[in-house]
């Protein structure tokens, strides 16, 4: 069970950092991000299990300075600084 739970969370990252990952029909949101006060994007994705639990999968940082910045601040924005939302599930 934990190699399985570090293989989804291994694949996530993967995922997210090429900037796609697959878009679930019935998901309204793959987690949440909030902006720190320098801009950086926090991300924390999750999943629901089968007994209705949401479980974090992952978490990571995006700063400004990073050349994928960019994309990840397009996806997600509109946000503030200081501010959390949704985040929406990527299209390939």
């Amino acid at each position: 069970m934990k190699k399985t739970i570090q293989t989804i969370i291994f694949t996530m990252v993967l995922l997210f950092a090429s900037g796609c990952a697959p878009k679930e029909e019935t998901r309204e949101s793959i987690g949440s991000v909030k902006m720190k006060e320098n801009g950086t994007l926090v991300f924390v994705l999750s999943e629901k299990s089968e007994d209705g639990l949401t479980r974090r999968l992952s978490h990571f940082e995006v700063k400004k300075e990073e050349d994928k910045y960019q994309k990840y601040l397009s996806h997600v924005s509109p946000i503030k600084v200081g501010k959390s939302k949704p985040v929406r599930p990527w299209e390939n």
